[in-house]
């Protein structure tokens, strides 16, 4: 099932005071084995200020389980007179990206990229400046490691930006993997000016306050998705979840055929369908519209996104 991973937050003109865990948007790492050559896309969108810019980060897969995968992430930026700037922040890598949150004057954005070692965890930080169109990207372990942290485990995640534009980041004792000691003991904050790039700890009682909001859909646009192969179609069915890939499937009422809804780990579903979906137990009846993302084919199953689903009555097995 698809999990929502974009946390809705405050009005721009009072900040929430909210946890380092609590980024605007978080795009997913894509999986090239159950693309099957085909190019999908996931993005998520953040606003930094009434009729300003709004920013999203695209991630496009190209390949297959039969041969080699290609991931590339781009940041999206489109000003108020609707021009759109992109920028290349990743490729080859199935790392998930963060648009963190937009700097306190609204100008900037901090984007981050996971980056896993085995024994310090650490994120590459991308700051993007929306009036000038430039960026630079900034390597969190080796400021931790000019600050002394070698030989030690930590995991450290992009939290945002303070009052005055300094970059927030939150550590935590361990990795995940190897822990021959712990850099620090405590969680803590540590913020640095992203041209002096000089780390210094925050107070044990700082609190991060968000500068953007999210204005993203509920879910992934289908009938807009470029894998959409074929005319979407209405259908009256049965939608219900079954072992095997993809779980989320749709009967065809009065026919043989079984639909199969992409992608196997994120559905492309309306929110009105997901809520209803509970279990496998579960048997959702109603008129679908779906848009295939493979030509049908005898003896195949089908794979569709739903792009709307109404009249929808619930039924327990």
């Amino acid at each position: 099932m698809r999990v929502t991973v974009i946390t809705p937050l405050c009005l721009l003109s009072a900040p929430a005071l909210v946890g380092y865990d609590a980024p605007l948007a978080e795009v997913r790492p894509l999986d090239c084995a159950f693309k099957q050559a085909s190019r999908f896309d996931q993005s998520a969108t953040t606003q930094g200020k009434a009729e300003g810019p709004t920013a999203y980060i695209k991630i496009i897969a190209t390949g297959s389980d039969q041969g080699p995968c290609d991931v590339r992430a781009t940041l999206h930026v489109k000003e108020s007179n609707e021009n759109e700037k992109e920028l290349a922040i990743g490729r080859n890598t199935n790392a998930g990206f963060q648009v963190v949150d937009w700097s306190p004057d609204r100008n900037s954005i901090l984007i981050a990229s996971e980056h896993w070692t085995d024994v310090f965890s650490a994120p590459l930080l991308t700051i993007y400046d929306s009036l000038r169109g430039t960026h630079s990207t900034i390597d969190v372990e080796a400021l931790f490691a000019a600050h002394g942290w070698r030989e030690c485990s930590a995991v450290v995640e992009a939290s945002g930006f303070t009052f005055n534009g300094e970059i927030v980041v939150h550590v935590e004792p361990g990795s995940l993997q190897k822990r021959p000691k712990d850099c620090s003991a405590d969680r803590s904050y540590w913020a640095f000016d992203p041209r002096k790039r000089e780390l210094h700890q925050l107070r044990p009682d700082f609190k991060q306050a968000r500068y953007g909001k999210v204005v993203a859909p509920a879910y992934r646009p289908c009938k807009e998705d470029p894998n959409v192969v074929d005319a979407c179609f209405a259908l009256h069915g049965r939608a219900f979840l079954s072992n095997g890939t993809p779980s989320l499937r749709i009967w065809r009422i009065g026919t043989d055929r079984i639909l199969g809804v992409f992608d196997p780990e994120n559905e492309l579903i309306p929110d009105s369908l997901e809520k209803k979906l509970s279990g496998f137990d579960v048997d959702v009846y109603g008129d679908f519209e779906v848009c295939p993302f493979t030509k049908r084919q005898p003896g195949e199953m089908q794979t569709v996104c739903v792009e709307s689903a109404d009249h929808l009555i619930v039924k327990h097995n």
